[in-house]
Order: structure tokens, then C-alpha cells, then sequence
């Protein structure tokens, strides 16, 4: 599925959904949710998803998006 503009705000639903599946012990749906969400630029999202490749030891992932 391709990435389609949109206004800022388009991030808002993966993100919360990423949120809830992380908050339900799921973070591989979690990271899916996350990455969409990054992909229409929401920094909310970025930031979980940084701390998420953390918490999983992959700090070249994480690093590109918590700097």
C-alpha cells in the first residue's frame, strides 16, 4: 500500500493504534502502526518508534529516529 499525502493529522489513527498495541503487549503490530504513522510524518509516532527499536537493541534504527 502506497504512502498518500495528507494533512498533518493523518498520522493520528496508526499512531493511537500503535500505542494501543504496544500498551497490549503487541509490538510487532505496535511497529507496524508506528511506521505508518511515521510515514505521514507524525513525530509522536517516530519518537514511540525509536524507543520501541530501543527497547528491541536495534540503536541504528532507533538513533535515525530519536535524534
Amino acid at each position: 500500500m502506497a504512502d498518500l499525502p495528507g494533512p498533518p493529522q493523518a498520522g493520528r489513527a496508526p499512531g493511537a493504534l500503535g500505542l494501543l498495541a504496544y500498551e497490549r503487549d503487541d509490538p510487532e503490530a505496535a511497529e507496524t502502526w508506528y511506521r505508518r504513522a511515521a510515514g505521514a510524518q507524525h513525530s509522536d509516532a517516530m519518537f514511540n518508534l525509536g524507543n520501541l527499536l530501543r527497547e528491541r537493541g536495534d540503536l541504528d534504527g532507533a538513533g535515525l529516529l530519536l535524534m
